[in-house]
């Protein structure tokens, strides 16, 4: 509904309010309550890889890595190559 009690016309389905639709609306009457700045994208910085670096390293090197750091090696994305 709006302020004046009408029912709000949005982009959704049967032209009902959407949640961006609400976040819109209430960024325009609330500025204070809202912290985005309209931005887009999906939340990594441009040119990332999401956090995962794209490293390789030499099966020796790896070898050489105790346990804990063979983990987080590999979690972080890291792979081995011969």
């Amino acid at each position: 509904m709006t302020s004046d009690g009408k029912p709000m016309i949005g982009s959704g389905a049967d032209h009902g309010a959407t949640l961006a639709d609400l976040a819109k609306e209430l960024a325009a009457s609330k500025p204070y309550a809202v912290r985005d700045a309209g931005k887009g994208g999906g939340g990594k910085p441009a040119g990332s890889t999401g956090g995962k670096p794209n490293t390789s390293i030499k099966r020796s090197e790896f070898d050489a890595l105790s346990p804990p750091e063979r983990t987080t090696f590999l979690r972080g994305g890291g792979s081995i190559s011969e």
